[in-house]
């Protein structure tokens, strides 16, 4: 009982502030795209989609695993290096790529390279730490900072791709600056691996970051296929309704930070009970208000679309019913993933999700390009919620069933 209400309050706190965060982000963007129009948006929006391609190379998934190499080694020092050494090398490696994204044009590039440096953020260490909390408040002031100046640009009429860019990167510049001088002891000890090192842990973790641009392909691939197919136009209002989704993903953030140390340490440990008891309190704090969350969206859907947007973005009635189920789709591949990633076999993993994202993308691009946008919406989300069931069943039969053996034996 105390452990779920240490949870609660993690959760509440932790949701409170980006879910104020998420609403501020979502009206703000809804002003952003009816200022900027469906075309420039789709440009933002296309920014944003490479930003998010490089970024996961930068991350090179050591926000999902730090808690894995905590668990392995006791140490979290030991866990900030090897971390802060996979990010920087590969931040290097992005600034050598920087004349062949030139040819994407300046303003891509400058979008690319800044979402990359936001990688460079302490999450995960204050995550260690539990400290989700302070994070989360940082990352509050971080955003209001952003969306103030974003919101006063827009209110003098002003506002430019441009612009916006340049605010991004000074609220998270300014942000990153602050989380190293809480932790700059960290900062100070800092060394960086060993070549030999750091590619051993490379080789470890190519198969995780393989599997985020599976998932990625969801909200990512599948979002530049309609660039291509359908143009900037249409793919900024498919964008606009996919903003719908953010909310439930920095929900789910949340959500992952207050249980993965918790179920990692379970089952590595095998110990059933305990994990038993975290899925229950996940389901109960996590899953069925989403659930509730994803019904209210889907039935006011209409006049929310009537009330906030104009003609050019009328078609969004038909997306963002489809968007809220995707709610708990993403509820449940966090899940997934969080058991899938702890247990410690990936290539099962890497295959099956590369699989069924390469599925999806195959339909994609043989959809005719006359195909009603909301159709390839439902495949994406359709293929993604299958794929999520499918894998939690095979987890159950595969693992949880075996730990049930070995603690009977």
């Amino acid at each position: 009982m105390k452990k779920q209400t240490q949870y609660i309050k993690q959760l509440f706190a932790l949701t409170k502030n980006n879910l104020s965060v998420a609403v501020l982000s979502y009206f703000l963007t809804i002003k952003i795209a009816t200022y900027l129009g469906s075309y420039y948006f789709g440009v933002y929006s296309y920014i944003m989609l490479l930003g998010s391609v490089f970024g996961i190379l930068v991350n090179f998934s050591t926000n999902s695993t730090s808690t894995v190499l905590m668990a392995k080694y006791k140490s979290k020092l030991k866990v900030f290096h090897i971390v802060f050494s996979i990010r920087l090398f590969f931040l290097a490696i992005l600034c050598c790529c920087i004349p062949f994204l030139m040819l994407k044009g300046t303003l891509i590039t400058i979008g690319v390279i800044i979402f990359s440096i936001s990688i460079l953020n302490l999450s995960y260490f204050y995550e260690l730490n539990r400290k989700n909390i302070s994070y989360s408040y940082i990352f509050l002031m971080e955003r209001l900072f952003y969306l103030g100046i974003v919101a006063g640009l827009l209110f003098l009429k002003i506002l430019t791709l441009q612009l916006i860019l340049a605010t991004y990167f000074f609220s998270i510049f300014i942000s990153i600056c602050f989380q190293y001088w809480q932790n700059k002891k960290a900062i100070r000890t800092f060394k960086f691996l060993k070549l030999k090192q750091l590619l051993e842990y490379l080789k470890g973790q190519v198969s995780l970051v393989i599997i985020e641009y599976s998932t990625f392909a969801y909200g990512g691939f599948s979002r530049l296929i309609i660039e291509g197919k359908y143009g900037m136009a249409d793919l900024g209002v498919y964008s606009l309704g996919w903003q719908i989704t953010m909310a439930a993903t920095l929900f789910q953030a949340q959500v992952t930070r207050v249980w993965r140390l918790n179920i990692t340490n379970a089952l590595v440990n095998s110990n059933l009970i305990e994990l038993k008891k975290l899925v229950k309190n996940y389901i109960l704090l996590s899953t069925i208000p989403i659930v509730g969350i994803a019904g209210l969206i889907t039935f006011l859907s209409a006049p929310f679309v009537s009330y906030l947007f104009g003609n050019e973005y009328a078609s969004l009635t038909q997306l963002i019913p489809i968007f809220s189920v995707y709610f708990v789709v993403i509820n449940l591949d966090t899940l997934s993933t969080l058991f899938w990633i702890s247990i410690g076999n990936r290539l099962e993993y890497l295959l099956y999700k590369v699989g069924t994202s390469a599925i999806m993308l195959i339909m994609l691009f043989t959809l005719p390009n006359n195909a009603p946008i909301s159709q390839l919406a439902m495949y994406v989300v359709g293929n993604h919620g299958v794929s999520v069931i499918i894998l939690l069943i095979v987890f159950y039969f595969r693992y949880i069933k075996k730990i049930r053996k070995l603690a009977v034996v």
